[in-house]
């Protein structure tokens, strides 16, 4: 008679282990590997949509800045009232782009956030039997 080092329990709990990894690799591996390849793609896009759309909106906010200090150095050496009036309207330009420019990060920083959420919603189907 041939002698087993494996009681019933033990093959019964290495019999479920089995099926349990075979399970993962099909149900959770395979899928995971797709979406991670599709989630680099999306995070990329969005990281090279968000610098040119931020690059673009830093240059125009610098633009008026530069404008609003040019005006306010001919008001201030000329004392000009005529440009008095032009200043306001540059410095109220330069604080739409300012407040622009933050509402656009703000955008960006929730659509980063909603993203990482389905990445995490994604991630907790695929554990779900």
């Amino acid at each position: 008679a041939v002698v087993s080092t494996q009681s019933t329990g033990e093959r019964t709990i290495e019999g479920k282990l089995q099926n349990l990894c075979r399970l993962l690799n099909e149900n959770f591996n395979g899928p995971m590997k797709e979406k991670l390849k599709e989630w680099k793609e999306t995070a990329d896009y969005l990281d090279n949509k968000h610098y040119k759309e931020q690059k673009r909106r830093v240059e125009d906010v610098k633009k008026a800045v530069i404008e609003a200090e040019r005006l306010k150095k001919k008001v201030i050496k000329k004392r000009k009232t005529k440009k008095q009036g032009q200043l306001s309207d540059a410095e109220r330009s330069k604080e739409a782009l300012l407040y622009s420019h933050q509402q656009f990060e703000q955008h960006s920083l929730r659509g980063a956030l909603l993203q990482e959420r389905a990445h995490y919603c994604n991630f907790i189907n695929m554990m779900t039997p």
